[in-house]
């Protein structure tokens, strides 16, 4: 093969871009494109080879969970090609788990000129902030997740 620009090209194959090389702006390499016969060449020229590792998740939302027979909560599986990992949990119409609480806290500064039409916000000192916490806990009907 041939560098030619930001790729190669093979002589061979009537000097058709087997390679090609992109850049970032800042003139780093971000990603390398190879036509997948060349590359299976490459590796095996080698004696190496390509793991594509991926990572999936799922999520499904049961009104019952009597239908899942795991032995432990997570339930771990280590396969040959990775390893499965899943878990059942009581949770609230919205997402939030069983007995999660939530707290709203209405922040506000005590050392701004209300009456200026471009307040001058400086260092804010920690004894002129307010906190007002309203706590409460989720509602209504329980599900799986």
């Amino acid at each position: 093969m041939i560098e030619e620009d930001d790729g190669w090209v093979s002589p061979n194959e009537n000097f058709a871009r087997v390679v090609k090389r992109v850049r970032r702006e800042d003139g780093s390499v971000g990603a390398i494109y190879i036509r997948a016969d060349f590359l299976r060449d490459y590796l095996a020229a080698r004696g190496v080879a390509l793991r594509v590792l991926m990572y999936r998740q799922r999520t499904s939302i049961e009104e019952n969970s009597d239908h899942i027979a795991w032995e432990s909560d997570p339930y771990l599986d280590n396969r040959f090609d990775g390893q499965f990992a899943g878990r059942k949990m009581r949770i609230h119409p919205g997402g939030y788990p069983e007995g999660a609480t939530t707290a709203i806290f209405h922040v506000w500064r005590t050392d701004l000129d209300d009456g200026a039409d471009i307040p001058r916000m400086g260092k804010q000192q920690m004894r002129e902030l307010s906190r007002d916490p309203e706590p409460f806990g989720a509602l209504g009907l329980r599900t799986y997740e």
